[in-house]
């Protein structure tokens, strides 16, 4: 094999595994958010506790301001900022997720 092709290979792999990544932490943050929805002891019973047109952030965020969902934009926004640190993985975001949503001491 041709050593000069090995690194362009790598190169083209790299954004697919991006995109994998940022889908499935898109997933678990909308996931959480959804459970939230869900909590009738916190936020009260909604009309909508899931959101089935959710496909991006913006939508999402949108869901959160139409369904009230005090602090859920804020726990978005440190989620994604989470997902985005190069050592993040999916094990990471679940752990800081279900710290942020269980109060867990550190």
């Amino acid at each position: 094999m041709n050593p000069k092709i090995l690194p362009l290979l790598l190169l083209f792999t790299l954004p697919v595994r991006a995109q994998t990544d940022t889908t499935a932490a898109f997933r678990m943050i909308k996931a959480t958010v959804e459970f939230l929805a869900s909590d009738a002891k916190t936020y009260g019973y909604k009309k909508q506790t899931t959101c089935p047109t959710c496909t991006s952030y913006p939508a999402l965020l949108k869901y959160i301001e139409q369904n009230k969902l005090t602090n859920a934009g804020l726990l978005v926004s440190d989620a994604r900022k989470q997902a985005a640190l190069p050592m993040a993985t999916p094990a990471t975001l679940r752990a800081f997720l279900l710290k942020r949503i269980t109060n867990c001491p550190d």
